[in-house]
């Protein structure tokens, strides 16, 4: 099963067709969501949502490698960045 899931996802990496993600919270279960998914092929996180720009910013400096972001205050902001 894990074979296929891997192969899968690959496979949208290399097709850059990534799964696209958002997470809401970036509290215990939220960075570490944020990370995992940092080191997952296939995955995109297009959002995360939290009152804290800094705990936001503690979660990315954890990842894998750099992860690019911008900050957000209108739902038009957000459209335009995913």
């Amino acid at each position: 099963m894990y074979e296929l899931l891997h192969a899968g996802l690959t496979k949208r990496e290399n097709s850059n067709n990534r799964i696209q993600v958002a997470i809401i919270g970036s509290g215990f279960l939220g960075r570490g969501a944020i990370v995992q998914a940092s080191y997952m092929k296939g995955i995109r996180i297009a959002a995360i949502v939290n009152r804290d720009l800094s705990k936001v910013t503690d979660a990315l400096a954890q990842c894998k490698q750099p992860q690019p972001y911008a900050t957000c205050t209108t739902g038009s902001e957000i459209n335009r960045c995913i």
